[in-house]
């Protein structure tokens, strides 16, 4: 397994895999060892800069006025893997004067049940299921949607409309948040991320590749 994530990191720019690799469990041991802090750490940047001056408060953590006097937020991941987006969140709403108000719903979802597990260890729930435009249709109302690391292989992959699925997420919370990194200099679909009415924030991370996070207020 160390092997073949040497090979793979070695050969695929963008560090993503293919489904298969998911599937294999020792793939996922070594994923969670070598992915989760760091993709827990990015998640949390990511939000910080999306914060900016309204950092510190639940209104400015959860970026929107229309959740301002929640004391119960629901969010969903998607593309969720071992859970470390949902965790990310988590280390900066701790940051909140308000946190321990606030009663959080936190949900994974992935298309690998492989993922089950390592949810249940960290105390989240999880679905199995298809992210595509059926999954969107019937998907329950939420309050945030977080896609890390997963939007560009996932909704945005081939056979799927990306905008079509996005259109559908978007009527069932009040904010998505996208982060990934800059595998092209000119992604068609993340340019219609921005024409769709998504602001972007991003940053150079330790080892200096470009992320960013795409949030857009939805409802």
């Amino acid at each position: 397994m160390y092997h073949l994530w040497g090979k793979k990191t070695e050969t695929e720019v963008s560090h993503h895999w293919n489904w298969e690799d998911y599937a294999h469990a020792g793939f996922r041991v070594v994923y969670s060892e070598e992915r989760f802090m760091l993709h827990r750490k990015l998640t949390y940047q990511v939000l910080r800069r999306i914060l900016g001056k309204s950092y510190g408060t639940i209104c400015g953590i959860i970026l929107t006025e229309k959740l301002q006097n929640r004391r119960q937020i629901t969010v969903y991941s998607l593309g969720c893997g071992p859970g470390p987006d949902l965790l990310g969140l988590m280390d900066i709403l701790r940051e909140s004067k308000d946190f321990g108000t606030l009663k959080l719903n936190m949900i994974g979802v992935d298309r690998e049940n492989g993922w089950k597990p390592f949810m249940e260890k960290l105390g989240f729930p999880f679905i199995c299921s298809e992210i595509d435009l059926d999954f969107a249709k019937r998907m329950r109302q939420v309050d945030i949607i977080i896609m890390s690391y997963f939007a560009r292989d996932g909704i945005m992959a081939d056979g799927n409309d990306p905008i079509e699925v996005l259109d559908k997420l978007e009527r069932k919370c009040k904010l998505i948040v996208i982060t990934d990194v800059r595998r092209r200099k000119n992604d068609k679909n993340y340019k219609k991320l921005e024409k769709k009415g998504y602001k972007k924030r991003y940053f150079h991370n330790y080892k200096g590749t470009l992320v960013f996070g795409f949030y857009k207020h939805c409802m």
